[in-house]
């Protein structure tokens, strides 16, 4: 997989391990589908979704993910960098999935993995 470089509200994170795409095109209010079935309506903006992956971290890279993500007014600035083309989004996150590995023989705690989804504002 490609080496990427993520930044959430200017604060670098640890390289992700997967990364999933995804645009959805927002249509206006008067959108559905007339009576012979045909859609109307009018594509009004395009967003992103991102929905990022971790593999094994530390609790402090965890926390570190935590900080920057969870801001006042929910909003921040999302940068997404895979060789050289460089994606910049306003957005929320959902949820922030972890799954426990635990103390490992170097007395440091561990997350088996780390997940969390970015939505374009």
């Amino acid at each position: 997989m490609a080496a990427f470089v993520i930044r959430a509200g200017g604060t670098a994170l640890p390289a992700p391990v997967e990364i999933n795409c995804s645009g959805e095109l927002i249509w206006s209010a008067n959108t559905g589908r007339t009576a012979s079935g045909s859609m109307v309506g009018t594509v009004i903006a395009g967003k992103e979704t991102f929905e990022v992956t971790w593999g094994v971290l530390t609790a402090e890279e965890v926390r570190r993910i935590e900080a920057a993500v969870t801001v006042d007014g929910g909003f921040f600035n999302l940068e997404l960098n895979e060789n050289g083309e460089t994606t910049k989004i306003n957005c929320y996150r959902g949820p922030i999935a972890k799954k426990v590995l635990g103390y490992i023989g170097d007395g440091v705690f561990y997350y088996r993995s780390v997940s969390v989804t970015f939505v374009e504002k």
